[in-house]
């Protein structure tokens, strides 16, 4: 009942019930601007491809994260001393 009463309000002219605002989550991606010297990003920002690291453009604004990464093609592995 209360489905029919809800269309009938706006057919006559009542003001419908208030939306709240939506939010538009911001798109992370790989930063340019903090990359190593033999990185290349790729695929708007998405993929890495080289020797080294990137850092994101958006903060993580919590304790913890989870991350994914999917090796396309293996490579040496330098060890850090």
């Amino acid at each position: 009942m209360a489905m029919y009463l809800c269309c009938f309000r706006q057919l006559c002219g009542a003001a419908p019930h208030p939306t709240l605002p939506t939010r538009t989550t911001p798109t992370i991606i790989l930063d340019t601007g903090y990359m190593g010297h033999e990185v290349v990003i790729v695929k708007n920002g998405v993929r890495i491809c080289g020797t080294g690291g990137a850092l994101g453009n958006i903060p993580i604004l919590q304790n913890k994260a989870y991350f994914e990464v999917k090796l396309q093609q293996s490579g040496e592995v330098k060890q850090l001393l």
